[in-house]
């Protein structure tokens, strides 16, 4: 009764052998994206590998930006944000994100643009939240039309 469990667990084995990239959050905070290349080296592997496009979770990279934004390295968290963009362009998260991002280093229309996708992907898929996204497009455009001052952190 156990050989089919042990041949399951060696061909899951097999199958998933190399799948996760371990150092991967180490990787993604790298100074200036230098470790962005392993990454997408790993995952292109895998595609080959699987037949299909495999990236990584949004989180991975999300959670990666947020800790270097504590850091105060805002250049590589945004680096990050706007990687996860490319690899989930259909993430209404990642595009709310980013327009945080941009909305805190005072790059107002970038953020606007972020929102206004964000928003636009919430509706689309049904958001349960979409009220949220709308309420951060709503604030950023009444900072834009306001005209006050922003400074960005250093």
């Amino acid at each position: 009764e156990s050989e089919p469990h042990a041949a399951l667990g060696a061909s899951l084995k097999w199958l998933f052998d190399g799948w996760a990239l371990p150092n991967i959050t180490e990787l993604a905070s790298q100074p200036g994206g230098t470790g962005l290349p392993t990454i997408d080296a790993h995952f292109a592997r895998l595609s080959e590998r699987f037949g299909y496009k495999v990236v990584p979770h949004e989180d991975v990279l999300d959670e990666a930006a947020l800790a270097l934004a504590r850091e105060r390295r805002f250049d590589d968290a945004l680096r990050l944000l706007e990687k996860n963009r490319e690899l989930h362009p259909g993430s209404a998260r990642t595009w709310n994100h980013l327009g945080d991002a941009y909305r805190a280093l005072c790059r107002w229309p970038e953020s606007k643009e972020h929102y206004t996708k964000a928003h636009e992907l919430a509706r689309a898929m049904s958001y349960g939240n979409v009220s949220n996204y709308a309420m951060e497009l709503s604030r950023i455009t009444q900072e834009i039309e306001s005209g006050r001052a922003c400074t960005p952190p250093r």
